[in-house]
């Protein structure tokens, strides 16, 4: 990647998100600490305010203006594939929320990327995973919650077929088995647990906080809890 470019992808990588460790941009960008810190002195220069806060990282103060994003082939192929996939790996409701983000994106291409784009639409096609499929479950009211940090009343079809009433806390979202899974604390049974998105019957989202105010991080439950079964 040449300097400049690399300028312009630290100025998008860090507007990206709210805090950014100079470790994050030294593995993102496979350059020295020395060169990021270069790179950050050189914007500053050319005006664009990069701030720090010890202990969170750099940041860019809100209001500065961006140029519009623009897009290499090679990324507009990537989103379209990742748009395709989307279908068979999430609900309807986060599908739909995809596909208008798509479109905004698909806005800011130019014409041969538009080209790409709908070549892939027309020619790609992934029968073994968009067959079949539950399309309508609770994954983006659980990411919802998730980022809200909001307690869930649902009822939950276990793998023994028991129906349970339960009132979780949400930590995370993961994948595998070909499913969607929630790793939550369940108040009911005093514990993290694993519960299968597409498995529950019925869900309220209410509007009540987070209780317990000590939770453990999706990763550390995968590192050290995934192994437990769930229920």
């Amino acid at each position: 990647m040449k300097r400049i470019e690399r300028l312009t992808s630290i100025i998008t990588f860090l507007q990206s998100r709210n805090f950014t460790p100079i470790d994050r941009m030294v593995v993102k960008f496979e350059v020295s600490e020395r060169t990021i810190y270069r790179d950050i002195v050189s914007l500053h220069e050319i005006g664009v305010p990069i701030t720090y806060e010890q202990s969170r990282g750099y940041y860019i103060l809100d209001g500065h203006f961006i140029p519009p994003v623009s897009f290499s082939e090679e990324e507009a192929v990537a989103l379209t594939l990742a748009g395709r996939l989307m279908k068979r790996f999430s609900d309807n409701k986060t599908n739909e929320h995809f596909d208008n983000a798509l479109d905004k994106i698909k806005y800011a291409l130019n014409s041969r990327q538009k080209e790409i784009v709908e070549t892939i639409t027309d020619t790609v096609r992934f029968p073994a995973l968009e067959s079949g499929g539950k399309k309508e479950n609770y994954l983006f009211a659980v990411q919802n919650a998730i980022i809200k940090k909001r307690i869930l009343h649902i009822t939950y079809l276990n793998r023994l077929n028991e129906v349970s009433e339960r009132e979780i806390e949400p930590i995370g979202l993961t994948f595998y088995s070909n499913q969607w899974h929630t790793i939550a604390y369940c108040w009911t049974r005093e514990a993290y647990r694993d519960f299968i998105v597409s498995s529950i019957q019925k869900l309220n989202q209410t509007a009540l906080s987070f209780r317990k105010t000590d939770h453990i991080t999706l990763d550390q439950y995968i590192m050290e809890i995934l192994n437990y079964p769930g229920d």
